[in-house]
């Protein structure tokens, strides 16, 4: 029998990881680190060992098929059909995650005619959306959305249940059912801790005769709420459920909360489990199931439940850090009250400005507050360099209830000092700086880039004198550089080697950012938040960056360092306005509480594994690279770094001229409208049905209206300018003709993928 169908509270799954064998077991490890972070055993199987996988089949509870599984050495999994569905009818979960290939999939036809599946590619990096009506797969436990593909499945089977469609309504992914268990299969899904939790929460419920219809948990926080759990019983008898909860306080006994329900045989309802917490700070909360004598845990949550007042300095925002020479004049205070038994119709606040030896400097007291959560600013007299102290003390009439505090910095200004201000720009030696910077430059490459006009490059870290070496180039060159650290930041983090790069480097004149990692995975998060309060301990002037490149991924990521950069590479292929849709999501997962720079692809995607001249030979046009850096300006970016100069042979700008000729004219561009960019006065907008992207920004002389056509069409539009006056006469920059406003309307004609700049 399969290995879990007891379904013992807690006992590990068990797991068969199957990866090929191509290019060196290159995707080997690819999900070792999460697994190791749900707590699951696992053992591996190259696909050259495919017999002796199936004859340990009884074994396991999941087999997880990393991507390119039977890619290479391909195997016959097809022969082996009758052992594959004899695991699934036990209960067993065939989980396949890369699912691009025909080799991966095509074997599935000999389960069954119902099992039929085939490839086709798709737009690159086209999103996926949900398909209707919801599946369980995608929130049982965990609301979850699907990733990005540069390929979808043909499931011509009749028996498969589509998860996920891409935006072209193509499958990314689907699952079917055998008996206890099912087969999922994806091309698009990125697996980490929370897509394969859903996966076996639904894969115990299966094998109890059970199916989700909804579930909601809301998040752990002090006071009433409830878990909701639609179930369907597709049995012939009725099943009795159990639904517990229990919420384990950090040092303190568990608090249990039991509902039990009997669900129709044939029939669906709607489980009900309410609770209330009066419980503050650390806490571990788990969700069974029990039917039939077996139980399983559905979810399992850490949390840290909130005190009665929480505080965070709102302004200056990035990190608490303010410069002695452009010092605030007030300090605004985040607030959060999170209530139990008070009434917040009876509290009161006051918040006070120490030094660092305890002298009072400001004080500001609210009488009622306006809500459980909101801003208070205090005045400040101007602040010298030095520590300072923010308390905040909640009172209901005389009695004191709650007291909070954070910190503020003022810093003496230093040669290498990079703080970003709360307009989220970058400041540099005290000078609003907007980074125009440049992947993979070589020593040798450092003048003729900087030549171009850029002002930033990325370098390594991993060794300190290569690494210096690296700065001092730099710096002769007129560059700063993004220093990655990626290489010391894995399953673990080399604290001893970050240290001592930041001993050596912290002070150098080059350095702009420490570059914490390069599109981590989700089992690497822990790690990076790490690494990154490590960089704040030991360097306050110089913030931390990180790449990502999944948006599902954003939000969690952007809480991991200082700047979230994202790389939406849309060619060949997909639209160029896949880069103002990844700019508008990664600033809603930051809302807008930390800096976005983009980074526009200069490569072509398609042809890292060929040879020259087919590697490298379809790079982005200079009108696809102008319309890619427009939509990052027009969406917001507050840094642009292009990807690559040099990605080996024919691979980046490097080998393609009218790129660099192109990228030299954008440098120019940029450099003369990057006051207006900085510039408070802003509004974005969009025209002709969402096609052209645009952007009104700076005041005065400095005005400029930017205007970019997303498509490959021509078009025309009519821009509406509040801004201006009526019958103006807006100046073409950068050899574009004038534009002549009717009232204060602006009718225009784009050629495709053409890009407009009037200043007015």
């Amino acid at each position: 029998g399969c290995c879990a169908c007891a379904l013992a509270v807690d006992s590990p799954v068990k797991v068969a990881v199957l990866h090929g064998t191509y290019d060196h077991f290159r995707h080997r490890d690819e999900h070792d680190a999460v697994l190791k972070q749900l707590g699951w055993q696992f053992t591996k199987y190259p696909c050259t060992e495919l017999a002796r996988l199936v004859g340990d089949l009884g074994q396991y509870d999941l087999v997880l098929g990393n991507p390119l599984f039977n890619y290479g050495e391909v195997q016959d999994f097809g022969a082996h059909a009758a052992e594959w569905r004899a695991f699934m009818e036990r209960g067993g979960g065939i989980v396949l995650s890369d699912c691009n290939y025909a080799t991966c999939v095509d074997w599935l036809a000999k389960l069954g005619d119902t099992f039929k599946a085939g490839v086709e590619g798709c737009k690159a990096q086209q999103s996926a959306t949900e398909s209707a009506p919801r599946h369980s797969l995608h929130f049982l436990p965990y609301e979850l959305r699907a990733g990005n593909s540069w390929a979808h499945m043909v499931l011509t089977g009749g028996g498969w249940e589509v998860i996920s469609r891409c935006g072209d309504g193509n499958v990314v992914a689907a699952v079917q059912r055998v008996g206890k268990g099912f087969a999922f299969v994806a091309s698009g899904w990125p697996l980490g801790a929370e897509a394969l939790q859903n996966v076996w929460a639904n894969l115990c419920l299966q094998r109890l005769g059970l199916a989700a219809m909804a579930f909601a948990m809301p998040e752990l926080t002090v006071g009433s709420a409830e878990v909701r759990l639609g179930l369907r019983n597709g049995a012939a008898a009725p099943a009795e459920v159990t639904l517990d909860l229990e919420v384990t306080p950090e040092g303190a006994a568990p608090v249990r909360f039991t509902n039990r329900q009997s669900v129709a045989a044939r029939g669906e309802a709607a489980l009900r489990l309410p609770y209330r917490l009066s419980v503050r700070g650390k806490a571990g909360a788990r969700l069974t199931l029990t039917s039939g004598g077996a139980t399983t845990t559905l979810l399992k949550r850490h949390a840290v439940l909130p005190e009665l007042l929480s505080v965070r300095l709102a302004s200056p925002a990035y990190r608490g850090l303010a410069l002695a020479s452009r010092p605030p004049a007030k300090v605004v205070l985040g607030v959060a009250v999170t209530p139990d038994k008070e009434d917040l119709r009876k509290l009161s606040l006051s918040v006070q400005v120490r030094d660092a030896a305890g002298k009072q400097l400001a004080r500001q007291s609210v009488g009622r507050l306006p809500g459980r959560e909101f801003e208070q600013a205090v005045a400040v007299p101007k602040l010298p360099a030095g520590d300072y102290s923010v308390r905040a003390e909640l009172t209901e009439g005389r009695r004191r209830l709650a007291v909070a505090k954070t910190s503020l910095s003022v810093l003496a200004e230093a040669p290498s000092q990079v703080l970003l201000a709360d307009d989220l720009n970058t400041i540099v030696g005290g000078k609003p700086f907007f980074p125009l910077a440049l992947y993979h430059v070589g020593l040798d490459d450092l003048p003729k880039v900087a030549a171009l006009g850029l002002n930033a490059v990325q370098g390594w870290g991993g060794n300190v004198d290569r690494a210096r070496q690296y700065l001092d180039a730099a710096q002769a060159n007129g560059l700063k550089v993004l220093l990655e650290m990626g290489g010391l930041v894995g399953e673990t983090v080399n604290t001893a080697a970050i240290e001592e790069h930041v001993r050596a480097l912290k002070d150098h004149p080059a350095l702009l950012v420490w570059y914490v990692r390069d599109e981590p995975a989700p089992a690497l998060h822990d790690s990076v938040l790490q690494a990154t309060e490590l960089f704040h301990r030991l360097d306050r002037n110089h913030p931390t960056y990180l790449v990502s490149c999944i948006p599902n991924e954003f939000g969690n990521q952007a809480q991991l360092a200082d700047i979230l950069a994202v790389d939406p590479y849309p060619l060949p292929g997909g639209p160029v306005s896949r880069v103002a849709q990844w700019a508008d999501l990664a600033w809603q997962a930051t809302r807008r509480e930390k800096p976005v720079w983009l980074i526009p692809q200069l490569h072509d995607q398609s042809s890292y594994n060929a040879q020259p001249p087919a590697r490298g030979a379809n790079p982005p046009t200079p009108a696809q690279e102008r319309c890619m850096t427009y939509l990052c300006l027009v969406h917001g970016a507050k840094g642009i770094v292009w990807y690559p100069w040099d990605d080996g042979p024919n691979m980046g700008a490097k080998y393609h001229p009218p790129l660099q000729d192109e990228l030299k004219r954008l440098c120019a561009e940029i450099h003369l409208l990057t006051p207006a960019l900085l510039s408070a006065t802003r509004r974005s907008f969009a025209a002709a049905d969402g096609k052209v992207h645009g952007l009104v920004c700076g005041s005065g002389a400095e005005r400029f209206l930017l205007l970019v056509n997303g498509t490959d069409e021509k078009l025309t539009a009519t821009i509406e300018l509040p801004e201006a006056k009526p019958r103006q006469e807006l100046a073409g920059e950068f050899g574009g003709s004038r534009g002549s406003l009717r009232g204060k309307r602006l009718p225009l004609g784009f050629e495709p993928l053409e890009v407009k700049v009037f200043r007015f």
